[in-house]
């Protein structure tokens, strides 16, 4: 479904359809919101960038380098043509003391928190890339865009815009139905999310990718 698609259900669910009491703008902003909440903890969207290496730096801001960033799958070295092993910092810091010192070819990394993670060990010149592969933030709908979330899923956005505006009408029993609905869709795409496993996916692109060289 697309936007707009999903606009007209949801004035439908409204009673609304000809009467116009909720604006366009009304409904489209409220379903962007339920776009952005789905987004964020669903995590539905999954994107890869590439950010080239620079010289002597252990620490990447991602969110700085990548618009839509939100959070880390894993990374590809495009130079070694291998994926790099996550550390966790406390690991690292008892495997290498001195590790943000250290140059070579980046083999691991950490993730200090929500924007920044470092490499170890670090390139000591300039030279190559990395392909990050990420959770992404929502895009922003139009009016023929479909959402990046699974088509039976979709109906996602149609209950929580309901619900919303229903609210907004305080009208708080109708809302009710449309918000349990939303909260247990919402639950069932969270559970398909964490059942996907990044090692496997991460894996499966590196069979393509070593195929491609």
């Amino acid at each position: 479904m697309t936007r707009d698609d999903i606009a007209a259900r949801v004035r439908f669910n409204l009673n609304d359809t000809g009467i116009t009491f909720y604006s366009a703008n009304d409904i489209n902003d409220s379903i962007q919101d339920g776009y952005n909440e789905v987004v964020a903890l669903g995590r539905t969207i999954e994107s890869t960038a590439t950010i080239n290496f620079v010289a002597n730096l252990s620490y990447y801001d991602l969110s700085t380098l990548i618009s839509d960033y939100m959070h880390i799958i894993g990374i590809f070295n495009n130079n070694s043509k291998k994926w790099l092993d996550y550390l966790p910092l406390k690991l690292l810091q008892a495997t290498d003391a001195r590790w943000e010192t250290k140059t070579g070819q980046p083999k691991f990394f950490t993730v200090l928190d929500d924007s920044y993670i470092a490499l170890y060990p670090k390139l000591g010149s300039a030279s190559g890339n990395m392909l990050v592969m990420y959770k992404a933030k929502a895009n922003t709908l139009l009016a023929a865009t479909t959402p990046t979330i699974q088509t039976y899923n979709q109906v996602v956005l149609e209950q929580y815009s309901t619900s919303d505006l229903l609210e907004q009408a305080e009208e708080y029993s109708k809302a009710q139905r449309f918000s349990v609905e939303y909260s247990d869709e919402l639950e069932a795409i969270t559970k398909q999310a964490n059942a996907r496993n990044a090692v496997d996916r991460i894996n499966m692109l590196q069979d393509v990718m070593l195929r491609t060289i």
